[in-house]
């Protein structure tokens, strides 16, 4: 599994309406986008490493209706617009990586809710490399962190776990479709920042 995810504890018009408010949106443009014969949400966008514009996927999975998730185009995800703008955005917000290679393997999970960070990383880099940063959340087995290998300290199990806890399942194929509009926000033009 090759993944990287927004995950937000807020419905999807919410969601919607708070980032088209920010600055950034600005150079974005919304679409709504329909599924054929009921597709994989994940088809609609193709993740690369570094591409020209940014596209981002808004749904609302069938598994948990009255969240949303954010879906992107850029390989790695988009977790560090989300910690920038939590404060603004002030929803519950759960980010993740699931790389699991080649050429490298990666596992991040991240927790961000208007102040309050909490980042543990796991990748290769080319060696393992395991870090973490701010207070555990309650559901957080610590003991994982501890291991000798630092490869075993976060992996996809791992995160797929701590995000059953917070009420999205990974395994569930209904996490990748939904019963409500799917939002497409597109790039049209890079932002600069004196704008």
């Amino acid at each position: 599994m090759n993944v990287a995810l927004v995950l937000l504890k807020a419905n999807i018009e919410t969601v919607k309406s708070a980032l088209l408010a920010l600055p950034i949106f600005k150079t974005f443009q919304l679409s709504i986008v329909e599924l054929k014969n009921n597709e994989n949400i994940l088809n609609l966008v193709s993740p690369e490493y570094s591409p020209k514009h940014i596209e981002i996927i808004l749904y609302s999975p069938l598994c948990n209706r009255d969240t949303t998730i954010c879906y992107t185009n850029l390989l790695y995800g988009w977790s560090n617009f989300f910690d920038a703008y939590s404060v603004e955005l002030d929803f519950e917000i759960y980010a993740c990586l699931i790389s699991e290679g080649p050429p490298y393997e990666a596992y991040h999970f991240m927790c961000f809710k208007g102040e309050y960070k909490r980042y543990v990383l796991c990748y290769q880099d080319p060696r393992w490399v395991f870090y973490e940063k701010g207070t555990p959340l309650s559901f957080e087995d610590l003991t994982f962190y501890k291991s000798k290998y630092k490869k075993k300290r976060l992996n996809k199990d791992v995160i797929i776990r701590y995000l059953q806890h917070v009420g999205w399942n990974l395994e569930d194929e209904n996490i990748w479709h939904t019963a409500h509009k799917i939002y497409k926000i597109q790039q049209i033009q890079k932002f600069h920042h004196n704008n």
